[in-house]
């Protein structure tokens, strides 16, 4: 099991694991890719000492990595249902997720619907920096709360409906279906 960093990495993993359990999924990794957005950069200047110039070599900026929180690698018959080809969400913006030059991987990034420190502005920078420079979409994904979340847009997970500690039903604000009530209404 993976040590995630939010609650809503936790309930996303529910999602994910009952995909992987129905065949949707052929595998997932958390934080497992890294995109290399930018070098580091030196600068070096001359020092006049007594008897000799000395150069010396100083950071200009720091180099930039960025990580999403899954890569999700799909079974094909997935496709149209979980997610799609980023050319062909035009056709069908019905499905919650995109991949890149028709292949079965999706990478997402999850935020909370609150998120107090506006850490998804910084992720919209990286989106779109991965995607320039190495044709690579990142999906951005709020799962639970409210009606335009992953779950009421797709399916609720049977472990989400209870509480964390005490097991007793969720209060939940939106209609929750099972993963087979949203394969057949499509």
């Amino acid at each position: 099991m993976f040590r995630v960093r939010s609650s809503e990495e936790m309930y996303f993993i529910l999602w994910l694991n009952e995909l992987s359990e129905t065949g949707y999924i052929h595998h997932y990794d958390y934080e497992n890719v890294t995109f290399y957005l930018s070098q580091k950069r030196n600068m070096t200047y001359t020092k006049q000492l007594k008897t000799k110039i000395k150069y010396i070599e100083k950071e200009l900026i720091k180099g930039h990595s960025y990580s999403p929180d899954f890569d999700i690698e799909w079974n094909k018959k997935a496709k149209g249902i979980f997610f799609e080809d980023a050319l062909d969400m035009i056709k069908n913006k019905n499905v919650p997720l995109f991949a890149m030059n028709s292949g079965l991987t999706t990478f997402v990034e999850i935020k909370p619907v609150f998120d107090r420190l506006n850490m998804t502005r910084e992720f919209i920078v990286n989106q779109k920096w991965v995607l320039r420079q190495d044709d690579r979409y990142i999906n951005l994904v709020k799962p639970m709360t409210g009606g335009n979340s992953l779950f009421a847009k797709t399916f609720t997970p049977r472990r989400f409906i209870y509480t964390d500690v005490s097991m007793v039903k969720r209060k939940i604000t939106f209609k929750t279906r099972t993963l087979e009530e949203y394969v057949a209404t499509l």
